[in-house]
């Protein structure tokens, strides 16, 4: 009997519904076909073991945007030694995954009342976890993208704990998209898949965000850039 049936019924109506450009249909099988068989995969501590040993379990994260979605937020992971999108393990008390990824934030930055972009889990990332991550063996991350009400300069970020490095902001560029125009009449930009990210960044952090660019494009409202909206408002004072 499973510890938890109300988030592992609740997790797999979210995997179900998950049907955005950027969720692999495969992947969203495996990850429904694992919590069908093992309920308690949901769990740090439930049965399911990953091939090579180690508990296999679903976790959830969340890639944190600012107000203007022009910066998201990482976290220094202590025992990978990488900086990642917060996130973790799920908890039986959880209601549902989104609510384990909104938990996780609020733990490693301190921020709170985030708003949801776009319908719901935005990506499946399995990850093979290295012998530093003691009796895991597997996590099968669920990422949200959660938006900040305020700008970057105005969020301040809290570290989880208060001897650890704290979280920081990383700018994510915009691109220009040839031949499209936005509600302004203004070259339209979208999210670039290419973020400049520090260094000890989790080595797949590059291919998580740049596989979001086209979720984020559809889902989180388009920014200008400042160059066009310095030259559009030298055009109003005129």
């Amino acid at each position: 009997m499973s510890r938890a049936p109300a988030l592992t019924e609740r997790a797999l109506q979210e995997l179900r519904a998950a049907s955005t450009a950027a969720i692999d249909p495969t992947a969203r099988a495996d990850y429904v076909h694992l919590l069908e068989a093992i309920p308690d995969a949901v769990l740090r501590d439930g049965p399911a073991m990953a091939a090579e040993g180690g508990g296999l379990h679903v976790t959830a994260s969340a890639v944190v945007l600012d107000g203007a979605a022009e910066q998201l937020a990482l976290v220094w992971h202590g025992k990978a030694h990488c900086w990642v999108q917060p996130g973790g393990h799920l908890e039986a008390e959880d209601a549902s995954l989104e609510e384990a990824a909104r938990r996780e934030v609020a733990e490693e930055t301190g921020l709170q009342d985030l708003s949801l972009v776009g319908p719901g889990p935005a990506l499946l990332e399995v990850h093979d976890l290295a012998s530093t991550f003691g009796t895991c063996g597997g996590h099968w991350d669920v990422v949200f993208v959660l938006r900040a009400e305020g700008d970057a300069a105005d969020v301040t970020l809290h570290p989880e704990s208060p001897d650890g490095p704290a979280p920081i902001w990383v700018p994510w560029p915009r691109t220009e998209t040839p031949g499209s125009l936005d509600d302004s009449g203004l070259p339209a930009t979208g999210f670039s898949p290419q973020v400049p990210l520090p260094e000890n960044a989790a080595s797949d952090m590059a291919e998580i965000l740049a596989r979001l660019a086209p979720y984020l494009d559809e889902f989180a409202a388009p920014t200008r850039t400042a160059k066009h909206r310095g030259l559009s408002e030298a055009d109003g004072n005129g």
